[in-house]
């Protein structure tokens, strides 16, 4: 496939989704109104896609033309197929994360939307740059799946089934068996957990690779998850809990600062569209009723101003973003 041709004065629209698990609901019921009420196909509205986790397997959906509201009903059954079977525990203390989840249901869920597809063929339906992130664990290194329109993602993975990228980009340790690298022992697991939000690797490959004019960028990202705080208490010494909750800390610490930079870099090119509110008990394999309303209502006091962007009408003065002051103090 040719690389894609970057007109010099055109706007470069990017679509950068987080992961999140069951929680990308939120961002598919966004992106499912906005084709419904204003018959927006984001597909056409934006020139590159970026994904991590339960956002790479949405950019797929989109990629594809899948229909957002069959996904939109599959993430909000209960109990949600991907995460209906749990491992025992004896199989969960012989894997390799303590895998709770049975991985051939996400395997099963991945291929109903792209089958048995190899990178090429899927660039054949999406035609537009894309990029996925994993993590290779064994090599402490990040892996980044991307189309041929670009020249510098890791190309030995190339030769990977789309579903198996897919797969690895949302394979999170303690839910799913990582992926094991064809001809290695390498253990190819979650992209969340270096890239959660991807909008900084999406700025980079824009400019870096497609050589994209950077006062041309514009992103709109979509978020799962409030990250203002996570309350961590060590006051009472280190259990498996603590521990736990020090490596999500670490990776929520990043996604912060990941919000930060790219609001830094962009400022009102950037629209970023996240809850704003705390959800005790959501996690990635289950999400409450309050969190299902709560995407409704964001979205209809939010719609407004996400389709002015989109729309390009009246871009000054809109809340694109939480802002730094409230991120960070």
């Amino acid at each position: 496939m040719a690389r894609t041709k970057i007109l010099k004065n055109k706007k470069f629209r990017i679509l950068c989704i987080d992961g999140g698990g069951l929680k990308g609901v939120f961002t598919i019921y966004a992106l499912m109104q906005l084709k419904k009420e204003y018959g927006i196909d984001v597909y056409e509205e934006f020139d590159m896609f970026v994904g991590t986790s339960t956002g790479a397997l949405i950019l797929a959906l989109i990629l594809s033309k899948k229909n957002l509201e069959d996904a939109y009903n599959e993430y909000i059954r209960k109990p949600n197929f991907i995460f209906s079977e749990k491992n025992s525990l004896l199989k969960q203390l012989r894997s390799t994360f303590f895998s709770q989840f049975k991985s051939e249901n996400l395997v099963k869920n991945i291929e109903q939307y792209v089958d048995d597809m190899s990178f090429e063929e899927f660039e054949k339906i999406a035609k537009k740059p894309f990029l996925f992130t994993a993590t290779n664990i064994t090599e402490a290194k990040p892996v980044v799946f991307g189309s041929s329109h670009f020249n510098f993602v890791n190309q030995r993975y190339r030769n990977t089934k789309i579903r198996d990228a897919l797969y690895a980009s949302s394979a999170a340790p303690f839910y799913f068996e990582p992926l094991i690298e064809k001809g290695t022992d390498n253990i190819i697991a979650d992209g969340g957990l270096w890239a959660n939000n991807p909008v900084l690797l999406a700025i980079i490959y824009a400019i870096g690779d497609l050589e994209v004019n950077f006062d041309n960028i514009e992103i709109v990202s979509f978020g799962q998850t409030n990250t203002e705080k996570l309350a961590v208490n060590f006051t009472k010494g280190f259990t498996p809990k603590e521990i736990f909750m020090l490596i999500s800390s670490s990776l929520v610490a990043r996604q912060n600062f990941d919000n930060f930079a790219s609001t830094i870099l962009l400022k009102d090119r950037l629209f970023r569209y996240s809850p704003e509110e705390e959800f005790k008990g959501n996690k990635l394999s289950n999400i409450s009723d309050e969190f299902i309303n709560y995407t409704h209502i964001y979205w209809e006091e939010n719609k407004e101003n996400l389709l002015k962007f989109i729309k390009k009408r009246k871009r000054k003065n809109l809340n694109y973003f939480l802002g730094k002051e409230k991120q960070y103090n």
